[in-house]
């Protein structure tokens, strides 16, 4: 049966005079806990034999996107004020369901919101995120600061200047940092680098604003394998997915929007909540192939996003997701190590760097996506590549008991079909969402030895096994399939594989 799954200085120091925060007191206070801060909600990591699955929980930040016609109106204090209240209504939402789970979040804010909070005197509940264990960063678009009547301006990638992108820069962090009281670590700009030269920009502002975590790994999920990097590296400049070990910088990689039936914008993933349960199966099946086989440890990262102006229709999908890794954080693997562990951008972004220093000169993750862009096929940069093709665009349906007294491990999911267009230079498809086919199981052996199991409560006659790593498929008769350790997929059609 299936079960459910459940000026920039200036401001920071005239900030610490008035609270008693100095800029070290919240960014590197040694407490002995993994990113050096406190809160009810999450703790420190457990001593393991191997490290868990690290759960990120993003919120980004957009500005309300009043058009140049509402500055100039009498109601627009209001407007703005009512917008402000929606935004903080969301982000203390997000805070009380994360908490309620035992989860931490990473909030990336923007400018307006964190003026209009320190404005009003409000800026209090965006420290208290910080003070209860959550994250605080920055995240924007293209929009400035324009000094006339609280207004921020939207302009497009025609009309950016090296002068307006570092404006904006300067206008989000500064404001953020203002209202928090201490300097951030995290900036999402989303202004487009679009030619070598704001490429080139972007990666300087990092540098002058000391940013120490960014995001990255977009590109890989424009790849046959529709998939993030899975676990934290240092980018090489001018690269999107190469590592150099010696970068300033630790890139966390997350999915967009969750709840999206179709996707939006540069991202080539759909979100829905099945289709991303079943992005965690596979990452764990990956993880738990190395924590199995007593591998050297890595640090392993999925990453999730939501927006506190689109996070009021997608409650019912954050709560489901909440509950999802929720449960996946509260069990272990039969060799004792807990499976999974929600965790904020600064404790990933730490525990990246206590495995660094323990583990010199390893690789984390890296992938040459300019050469495969350029027609130079790279291999896929993990081990289950068969098992991430055989289930690609497959969702959740729930876990299946049936065989747990054999220590058999089974999920049942159904194919989706999506059909993907050419691809733009960028490597990017249109992706048309069809309807969901025929299922498709995943399932796995922690007997310590291969264990034979009658399949056909789920299916009958003949059923295609599809091997994780290799990809070679084979048949079985649905009555007696062979159940290994290393995970296989099995369908009534090879279709999918």
């Amino acid at each position: 049966m299936i079960v459910a799954i459940a000026s920039r200085l200036a401001v920071l120091t005239l900030v610490a005079a008035a609270t008693g925060c100095g800029e070290s007191d919240a960014a590197s206070e040694e407490t002995g806990q993994v990113g050096g801060r406190g809160g009810a909600a999450g703790g420190s990591p457990e001593p393991s034999a191997y490290p868990p699955i690290y759960l990120l929980v993003n919120a980004h930040g957009h500005n309300y996107g009043f058009p140049p016609t509402a500055e100039g109106q009498p109601t627009f204090a209001a407007l703005k004020t009512q917008r402000y209240q929606s935004h903080k209504a969301e982000i203390t939402w997000l805070r009380d369901e994360a908490e309620r789970h035992g989860a931490r979040m990473s909030f990336q804010l923007n400018g307006e919101y964190a003026r209009d909070a320190r404005l009003a005197g409000d800026q209090e509940h965006i420290r208290d995120l910080v003070n209860r264990g959550h994250e605080v960063g920055v995240h924007f678009h293209r929009y400035f600061f324009t000094e006339k009547n609280e207004y921020w301006r939207l302009y497009s990638t025609q009309d950016a200047t090296p002068q307006t992108i570092e404006q904006t820069w300067d206008d989000h962090i500064r404001e953020v940092e203002a209202a928090l009281g201490s300097a951030v670590l995290r900036v999402d700009p989303a202004t487009g680098t679009t030619t070598e030269q704001t490429a080139a920009q972007a990666e300087t502002l990092r540098d002058q604003f000391g940013i120490e975590i960014e995001p990255a790994g977009e590109v890989l999920s424009y790849s046959e394998w529709n998939t993030k990097p899975w676990n934290p590296f240092r980018r090489k400049r001018g690269t999107y997915l190469t590592e150099d070990l010696e970068g300033p910088r630790v890139a966390l990689p997350s999915l967009s929007q969750v709840g999206l039936a179709e996707p939006q914008g540069l991202h080539s993933v759909v979100t829905s909540v099945p289709q991303l349960q079943r992005r965690f199966l596979t990452l764990y099946a990956e993880w738990r192939r190395h924590e199995r086989r007593g591998d050297p440890p890595k640090i392993w990262v999925m990453g999730i996003m939501t927006h506190p102006d689109q996070n009021a229709k997608y409650h019912a999908e954050m709560t489901a997701m909440f509950e999802f890794w929720s449960a996946f954080s509260e069990r272990e693997t039969p060799r004792g190590n807990r499976i999974a562990k929600f965790a904020t951008d600064r404790e990933i972004r730490d525990a990246y760097v206590a495995w660094e220093t323990e583990h010199p000169g390893t690789s984390s993750f890296s992938f040459e996506w300019e050469a495969h862009l350029s027609g130079d096929a790279q291999p896929f940069p993990y081990d289950i590549e068969g098992l991430v093709l055989g289930l690609k665009d497959s969702e959740l349906v729930g876990e299946l008991d049936t065989w747990h007294s054999q220590s058999v491990t089974a999920y049942e999911l159904v194919n989706r079909e999506i059909l993907r267009g050419p691809a733009n230079p960028s490597g990017q498809q249109t992706l048309t969402v069809g309807d969901t086919r025929l299922p498709v199981y995943l399932l796995w052996s922690d007997a310590g030895e291969d264990v034979t199991i009658n399949f056909s409560g789920q299916e009958l006659g003949t059923v295609f096994v599809k091997d994780a790593r290799t990809g070679d498929v084979a048949t079985a008769d649905a009555s007696m399939i062979t159940v290994t350790e290393a995970p296989i997929a099995v369908s009534a059609t090879d279709e999918y594989f």
